[in-house]
């Protein structure tokens, strides 16, 4: 019979410092992008010929009027592109090990303890 090995391969534990940065990085990558879109969106609305007050703002518009399909499209792309930071999170611990077992139970981990055969 065999026995499947259960140790972990060894992995650089990685710096105080160097997690600081990737941290900051997602943080500019989703905060910091959706920032800037917002200052461009309003020095474009501060720049318009009508005033202000007088302008009129559309919430929740399609982006394909009268062709849901590629409305469907447009949305999903942009759902995946807001998950995105998602995948720079991951993305250091795919450095760290070839495999995703970092982020899985072990191979054979239950949620209950394993009867004896007594």
């Amino acid at each position: 019979m065999t026995t499947a090995s259960t140790e972990q391969p060894e992995t650089a534990k990685p710096t105080r410092r160097l997690l600081g940065v990737e941290l900051l990085t997602v943080l500019g990558l989703s905060l910091g992008a959706s920032g800037i879109g917002a200052l461009i969106s309003f020095t474009g609305s501060l720049t318009e010929t009508l005033k202000l007050g007088q302008q009129v703002a559309t919430l929740n518009a399609s982006r394909a009027p009268g062709r849901p399909w590629l409305d469907l499209a447009w949305q999903l792309y942009y759902v995946a592109r807001g998950l995105m930071p998602v995948v720079l999170v991951r993305t250091p611990s795919w450095r760290r090990s070839s495999s995703s077992a970092t982020c899985s139970p072990p191979p054979r981990w239950s949620p209950r303890p394993a009867r004896s055969s007594r």
